[in-house]
């Protein structure tokens, strides 16, 4: 099994607290390998701004479906549901699947 580790970084936009400045930053053949670009990245300007948390790792397994499996909904789906059933933050959204058996 081949796996790929995929290096972002995100961070609120300081003029919309609702948006996220996101940005793909590589992919690494290994966990270590990619822990050692955020090493690097930290360093130049920009990065240096934020806190290392930022950053982030993810393992993903090559020539497999292995997110969004089960669909999607937009962000306007899901602000519908949240406001239709009086949801006050995200951490309480149904899954996808679950917003799609509702209807």
């Amino acid at each position: 099994m081949k796996f790929v580790y995929l290096l972002t970084h995100s961070h609120e936009c300081e003029d919309d607290p609702f948006a996220d400045d996101f940005k793909i930053l590589g992919a690494y053949t290994s966990a270590d390998n990619a822990k050692e670009a955020i090493e690097r990245y930290f360093k130049l300007e920009g990065f240096s701004r934020y806190p290392k948390d930022c950053f982030s790792v993810d393992k993903y397994k090559l020539d497999a479906d292995t997110n969004w499996i089960e669909g999607f909904v937009s962000i306007e789906e899901a602000e519908e549901y949240r406001q239709a059933n009086n949801l006050c933050n995200t951490s309480e959204y149904k899954t996808p699947i679950d917003l799609k058996s509702d209807k």
